[in-house]
């Protein structure tokens, strides 16, 4: 029984070790998007090209800044990366990127060229706290 209760502390305590780890890689970790960034994005530039610049997109993960709560910018709903019809044209393809400081949104034409890139200030949004973010992931798991 002493054994059991050992091994289970010792798991828990790695467990925790390992959660802190995380935690603080993800405070020190380099925010790419910055108005430096969004300047580089040039025209012509491709999906893979911008991801190269500004990293992967903006994903509703824990280890990511959170989503304003408001949810709207630069004249745009913001809820993830989606699919809209643009002046009834053809479709656009937008991809969002958010950081602790800004938000930025590129759109691109049905043949991937850049339609629009758009960058809006978010430092005075506010922000849904990490466990109200951790008891909403929790929930979507379960059944």
């Amino acid at each position: 029984m002493r054994k059991l209760l050992k091994r289970r502390l010792l798991w828990l305590t790695a467990l925790i070790a390992l959660l802190a780890m995380a935690f603080l890689l993800t405070l020190c970790k380099e925010d790419r998007i910055t108005m430096q960034n969004y300047d580089r994005i040039r025209d012509g530039a491709t999906p893979a090209d911008i991801r190269a610049i500004l990293g992967r997109e903006w994903s509703d993960s824990l280890l990511e800044p959170a989503m304003p709560l408001k949810g709207e910018f630069c004249g745009l709903r913001l809820d993830d990366t989606h699919f809209q019809d643009f002046e009834g044209a053809h479709l656009v393809h937008q991809f969002i990127w958010v950081g602790n400081r800004y938000i930025i949104v590129v759109s691109y034409t049905d043949d991937w060229k850049i339609e629009d890139k758009l960058i809006s200030d978010i430092t005075s949004e506010p922000r849904k706290p990490i466990l109200d973010r951790l008891r909403t992931k929790v929930r979507s798991l379960l059944p």
